[in-house]
């Protein structure tokens, strides 16, 4: 049995010393959770992947394990013996319907049960993602794709539970979008599930910076904020409606919006008849894709009471003039003594 298996006294002295350690142990437990959830790895979900590239599936009518090696450094492999891989011809997906050979080349896993296919990447890519159809409720293990780096370690995953119209080349995209290029694997796992139109997405992901981080005015002064939208790679940064919103402090709730230009940027600007530090943050809302918004960092407003008319000339005017009119009274002193 683990644990102290006999309790000692202890002066008052020592306990209060023993429950500084315990506190502090404590604190660094806590710091160190926090660490782990802050830099804890996780990918989004995405139902598409702007600024992605397509990477052509080679139509070589492969069946087996692979490998097969294709586009940029990207590896193809499965774990079941059925598998297929550049397959141009009808593929059905019971009542999710089939596919034609029209959507073009495809990879597919025709287990019955369990069974994993790989994508593998030389060079690890931000995002990945593909058209995908499967045989809904046909086995008891979930069918799932997800991401893992190059440690091998589960960076997301996600179980598809889709139902199509039935209609021929029915389906629907499917991936994962990092910050950063982290993934070097993806898979498709269980079921009979297929993929065409492999997208992947190298470099950085979308950002939105809300700049000044921090300020300080007076009530009644305006205040400007500026939004910088950096989009993936061969998306525009003009057009895209950026919302302004106060969450905390004297003005939450109040809210804004203004288009970016040519440069990504939007900007907004609002006053305070009240005092206090409110919060601010900015995001981008794709209608067509929900998945993909992107929220901006947090700035910090602080409105304080106060004049708001700032002299024209600068603070040393005045005492420049009161020198200049003393040296002008003793030099009249000066003057009237030798007369």
């Amino acid at each position: 049995m683990s644990g102290f298996s006999t309790l000692l006294p202890i002066d008052s002295g020592e306990e209060v010393r023993i429950m500084k350690k315990m506190f502090h142990v404590t604190l660094l437990m806590m710091a160190m959770m926090i660490a782990l959830v802050v830099n804890s790895v996780s990918a989004l979900p995405v139902t598409s992947i702007p600024g992605g590239t397509v990477v052509s599936i080679p139509g070589v009518n492969y069946e087996g394990l692979g490998p097969q090696y294709f586009g940029p450094g990207i590896t193809w492999s499965s774990t079941y013996p059925s598998s297929i891989f550049g397959y141009t011809n009808n593929y059905g997906y019971g009542s999710n319907g089939l596919w034609d050979g029209k959507l073009g080349p495809m990879a597919g896993l025709n287990s019955i049960s369990i069974g994993t296919m790989t994508f593998a990447f030389s060079t690890p890519v931000t995002g990945v993602g593909g058209f995908i159809n499967y045989v809904p409720d046909f086995s008891s293990s979930p069918t799932t794709i997800a991401v893992y780096d190059a440690g091998m370690n589960l960076i997301e995953s996600e179980i598809l539970t889709f139902h199509t119209d039935g209609s021929t080349n029915s389906g629907e995209f499917h991936g994962f979008l990092e910050t950063s290029p982290k993934i070097s694997f993806f898979t498709l796992s269980n079921n009979v599930i297929g993929i065409t139109t492999l997208t992947t997405l190298e470099g950085a992901a979308q950002s939105l910076t809300l700049q000044p981080l921090t300020a300080t005015n007076t009530v009644g002064s305006m205040h400007t904020l500026t939004a910088t939208y950096t989009p993936p790679p061969g998306v525009a940064p003009s057009g895209k409606a950026v919302n302004f919103e106060i969450t905390a402090g004297p003005n939450k709730g109040m809210t804004g919006g203004h288009i970016t230009d040519v440069n990504g940027v939007a900007t907004w600007s609002y006053t305070s008849t009240l005092t206090g530090t409110d919060t601010i943050y900015a995001f981008i809302i794709f209608t067509d894709a929900p998945n993909n918004d992107v929220d901006s960092n947090l700035a910090y407003k602080t409105w304080v009471t106060g004049s708001n008319n700032i002299p024209e000339f600068p603070s040393m005017f005045l005492p420049a003039t009161m020198i200049i009119g003393f040296l002008g009274a003793v030099l009249l002193i000066q003057r009237t003594k030798e007369n």
